[in-house]
């Protein structure tokens, strides 16, 4: 697919969107760190969760051009099957390690990068076309076997908490599903990776005993939200990894609740249903003249079969 929209971006094959560059500058704003040294866990929770990942850091150019550019690709055009070929090497002598670099950027832009950069009417690409894609190759990474191993990455000369944090943002992308078969397979994903993070660290995880409370619990989230991820001097890498499992958790409960995800409401151009107003508001999200502006429109565009362009 090629030629110019009405948006003047011109259209280009997926291919020459995920550039090296710009697969690279995703995966270093979000990982921060030097691969050969410790992690500081009093600073990577708050890197991640916090303050350290602003908008920022994604409204760029180079990011906002390919999220543009991927847009115009409708998506009943785009071989879904496809998008796990970006997690091959560049060539032999990068190998396995910057084949996952590559794949996290490629997710990452999809999953996180769309959510910083698509307010109004453009948050509906995040839910119906960015999560579609980025859904679609974490399934099938982890259907074909294409999940790496922390001992796969020990065998490289990589940590197993470098490793850990990065495995668990990359499942963030289920998690965010309301899809209750995503959440169990995201929910299977942590598990093995706990298993692994256990026997490698040697240490337990302190919530497994809370485990099928948490995932009942729909206060959760904004409970751990509020507290934020635990930091200071005394905080090991270990209690991040934990702390960052059982947030996901938290997804599980709401979605199990109310059988989907409330904070898409008005994205996906829907009327909040019994109860999720106020369980919004318990977590910080109050509804305003222009959010129920955006949600009409939206509406208005799915019952039309057209979208309004994307603009960042």
């Amino acid at each position: 697919m090629s030629g110019t929209s009405d948006t003047g971006i011109e259209r280009v094959p997926v291919e020459e969107i995920f550039t090296s560059g710009l697969l690279e500058y995703a995966h270093n704003i979000t990982f921060p760190w030097d691969l050969d040294k410790p992690l500081n866990a009093s600073t990577v929770g708050p890197a991640i969760f916090g303050a350290r990942h602003t908008i920022a850091d994604w409204d760029v150019p180079l990011v906002k051009n390919a999220l543009t550019r991927l847009a115009l690709l409708k998506i009943d055009d785009i071989r879904l099957e496809d998008f796990p070929g970006f997690i091959r090497a560049a060539s032999e002598e990068d190998g396995e390690l910057f084949a996952w670099q590559r794949f996290f950027g490629m997710v990452l832009i999809l999953d996180q990068g769309s959510r910083f950069l698509c307010k109004g009417t453009n948050a509906r690409y995040i839910y119906h076309f960015f999560d579609r894609i980025a859904l679609a190759t974490i399934k099938s990474m982890l259907s074909g076997g294409r999940s790496a191993a922390l001992s796969d990455w020990e065998a490289a000369g990589i940590d197993k908490d470098q490793a850990g944090v990065r495995m668990l943002v990359l499942i963030a992308a289920l998690a965010h599903s309301e899809d209750m078969e995503d959440q169990k397979m995201h929910l299977h994903a942590v598990a093995r990776l706990r298993r692994e993070y256990e026997t490698l660290s040697k240490t337990h995880d302190p919530y497994r005993a809370t485990l099928e409370q948490d995932c009942k619990d729909i206060h959760l989230q904004g409970r751990m939200l509020s507290e934020g991820p635990p930091q200071g001097k005394s905080v090991h890498m270990s209690d991040v990894v934990y702390w960052m499992m059982r947030y996901y958790a938290s997804y599980v409960a709401y979605v199990d609740n109310f059988g989907r995800s409330p904070y898409r409401n008005v994205a996906v151009g829907r009327d909040d249903g019994e109860g999720e107003v106020e369980w919004l508001a318990e977590n910080g999200v109050w509804r305003t003249e222009e959010d129920e502006q955006v949600r009409e429109k939206i509406k208005q565009d799915i019952e039309n079969g057209v979208w309004s362009p994307l603009y960042l």
